[in-house]
This record gives structure tokens, sequence and C-alpha cells, in this order.
């Protein structure tokens, strides 16, 4: 009994380990170097971002945005930049709290 409990204690220790970053969660931010600004990958930022990806690159399979190179990901944030979006106010005014922050 005391061999199983000696393999049970990493493993319940491991698990709630998992359970507790996949609780919080990771976000993950991207500097916009061109507008100096900061973005956070959200939901909604990834869905702007299939936005751009099918009105820029509708022919080509999908790459996600962590795969492009610099360039590619500069065209993006200047696609972003001149959208108009429901969404771009409110995360611009929650990356200025998030910057408030550090």
């Amino acid at each position: 009994m005391k061999r199983m409990l000696n393999y049970m204690a990493p493993l319940i220790l491991g698990f709630t380990f998992a359970a507790a970053l996949a609780a919080t969660g990771c976000a993950v931010r991207y500097y916009d170097a061109d507008h100096r600004d900061y973005h956070r990958w959200d939901g909604d930022e990834d869905r702007a971002y299939r936005d751009y990806w099918n009105d820029r690159h509708a022919r080509e399979e999908y790459r996600e945005y962590a795969r492009l190179n610099a360039e590619q990901q500069r065209d993006y944030w200047n696609w972003r930049h001149n959208r108009p979006d429901r969404d771009r106010d409110r995360d611009k005014d929650r990356d200025d709290r998030d910057r408030d922050r550090r």
C-alpha cells in the first residue's frame, strides 16, 4: 500500500499543477513595433486574424500567426490597425490598463 502511495503522490501533484495552469490560462501578448503598442492574443484577436487571413490569403493554406515571418506579422498589424473594428477600442483600453499595471 505504501508503495502505491509513493507513485500516486507525484501523479496527484502533477494533475493539480496542470489543472491550476489550465485554469489561469496563458495570455500571449505581441508587441507591434510599427504602432508601438501591445496586443493581447485572445478570442477576439484570433477572429480578427482569421478574417485577415481570409481577406489576404484566401487561396493559401491557413498558418498560425506565430509561424509568420516578421514582414508578414507587420502586414497583419497594419491591416488590423486600418480595419474598423468594434472590439479594437475596447482592446486598446484594456492593453493601456495592462501597461499601467507594470
